[in-house]
């Protein structure tokens, strides 16, 4: 069994407790201000504020689980994605002399179009995504998917990229590609959507994100 250390990521910045600004630029968006119809009244998400929502619930799994972990980003910063690679990396340094072995897990959340707000956008959906090429981050990918779907059933659309036989998208964003360990992203669902949205903001579906983080990992550790 392998001895599991966790890099936990959440993307972008989130909201200052002490000012109750959003920390993630303007130049960036990255929230999504849904207008009142006929029928619903409007709000508003930050992805931001979502992805550490579901990184904290995360920790709070793996600290029950036993699995240690770090965090690389800050509660309401926007901590730089150079910086935490930098960090992810200089923690993997120090950790395999320890005799562990560091994975890294980045929560997101998807978006469509470059409006920041409106009625909503049709694209919706959950994802996972690995760098190119075959990796071992394609097997913490698949399982990370699996588990998704075991948890969370019909509740949710699932996008799938099924072109070189497993169910993870490959891009080489910069979490991925500029860490040395296996590291894998996620895009919970569609904030610019708002079904997905209202999901999104809701504690149950917070709580059964983190939950199917953790089978991944605990997955994984007996491979």
């Amino acid at each position: 069994m392998k001895k599991l250390i966790v890099y936990i990521d959440a993307g972008h910045g989130g909201i200052n407790p002490h000012t109750g600004k959003y920390m993630t630029s303007p130049i960036w968006g990255k929230y999504y201000e849904f207008l009142p119809t006929s029928k619903e009244k409007g709000f508003t998400i930050y992805e931001g504020d979502i992805n550490r929502k579901i990184a904290n619930f995360f920790s709070e799994e793996l600290e029950k689980a036993g699995i240690p972990y770090r965090k690389i980003y800050h509660e309401w910063q926007d901590t730089s994605l150079v910086q935490r690679c930098f960090v992810a990396n200089q923690f993997f340094a120090e950790d395999v002399k320890k005799g562990l072995f560091p994975i890294l897990l980045s929560f997101h959340s998807n978006a469509f179009g470059n409006s920041p707000k409106g009625t909503g956008e049709k694209p919706k959906g959950w994802s996972v995504w690995t760098t190119k090429g075959t990796t071992e981050s394609d097997k913490i990918a698949q399982i990370w998917f699996d588990e998704t779907k075991k948890l969370l059933q019909n509740k949710i659309t699932y996008r799938e990229d099924l072109s070189d036989g497993d169910s993870d998208w490959e891009e080489n964003f910069t979490i991925l590609a500029s860490t040395v360990m296996p590291a894998v992203l996620v895009e919970n669902l569609f904030f610019t959507n708002r079904e997905d949205a209202k999901l999104l903001l809701s504690e149950e579906y917070q709580k059964l994100s983190a939950k199917a983080a953790l089978n991944t990992v605990l997955t994984y550790q007996k491979q």
